[in-house]
């Protein structure tokens, strides 16, 4: 059995298992472990890749490097411990992949993965197509969380429990919040109904986009500096500063600043006066 016979011909995650393994998965299977484990894998790589190299950087990066890449923000850490964020993160890493790959796999009708391996502009576009109606999406989820009051405070509000950037806070949130961003990832697919690959860089690099997003870290070595109209780290620093209250929020969206521009919900950062040392907060022009 192959599992890229189901797809035309396109390696697929089972052509690189061994025949041995290969040969006691059956067919209905096949589905849930390319829709469901290789993207939670692919997913679980980016978060601690993220996560890994900030810590490195908070230990170890010189004052120097501090002083210039860090965004110094500090406000009030959480009381939890390092362990039950990181419980905490592996759960809702599950809950998006739940979530978004379900529907890959419950509405076939809707969602087309394509046989064939796409361009890198192909594989570019797509990925940045798909990244962009999840950044919709959340932008009016996240818009509509902070205006409903209850809303904000059962579903919303645990996220901005951890006021201090956090790799590991990117995913600190409750199971629905987590269920309704990754509905968002599942919009994207049956919207663009990508090619498998680019589905894979999609999941990726939204994994990528949205927990480098906490790190308090502005690196201009990111490849997401690639990506057009891409709001830095110090654009979702100041969402976390000003933004852990229901009511008007500013700088909702997650990737692309210019939703916030274009409905109005956007907040410029003056960085001028960011950074004076490390122990002072940032200091921000609304």
């Amino acid at each position: 059995m192959n599992s890229s016979l189901l797809h035309g011909g396109l390696p697929l995650p089972g052509d690189f298992l061994p025949q041995s393994l290969l040969s006691r998965i059956s067919p209905e299977y096949l589905p849930m472990l390319q829709y469901w484990v290789v993207p939670f894998a692919l997913s679980l790589t980016a978060n601690l890749l993220v996560t890994t190299s900030a810590e490195l950087l908070d230990r170890f990066a010189s004052n120097e490097f501090y002083m210039k890449h860090k965004t110094l923000y500090r406000g009030k850490r959480s009381r939890n411990k390092f362990s039950v964020l990181v419980k905490e993160a592996l759960w809702a890493e599950l809950l998006i992949i739940v979530s978004s790959a379900g529907a890959t796999t419950a509405l076939p009708q809707y969602v087309t993965v394509k046989n064939e391996w796409p361009s890198f502009v192909t594989a570019f576009t797509t990925m940045l197509a798909c990244m962009f109606i999840h950044d919709f999406w959340n932008y009016w989820l996240h818009r509509a969380m902070h205006h409903f009051p209850w809303l904000y405070k059962n579903v919303h509000a645990k996220h901005h429990d951890l006021r201090e950037p956090s790799a590991l806070g990117a995913i600190y949130a409750s199971p629905i919040d987590m269920l309704l961003v990754g509905f968002g990832m599942s919009l994207a697919v049956i919207i663009v109904k990508p090619d498998y690959i680019s589905f894979l860089c999609f999941v990726f690099f939204q994994t990528l986009q949205d927990v480098s997003n906490h790190t308090g870290w502005n690196l201009p070595f990111s490849p997401l500096s690639l990506l057009p109209f891409k709001s830095d780290t110090k654009y979702h620093d100041l969402h976390h500063r000003y933004g852990h209250h229901a009511g008007p929020a500013k700088n909702l969206a997650g990737a692309f600043w210019i939703l916030d521009w274009a409905f109005g919900t956007m907040s410029r950062f003056d960085p001028n006066k960011t950074r004076s040392s490390k122990s002072e907060n940032a200091e921000v022009e609304e």
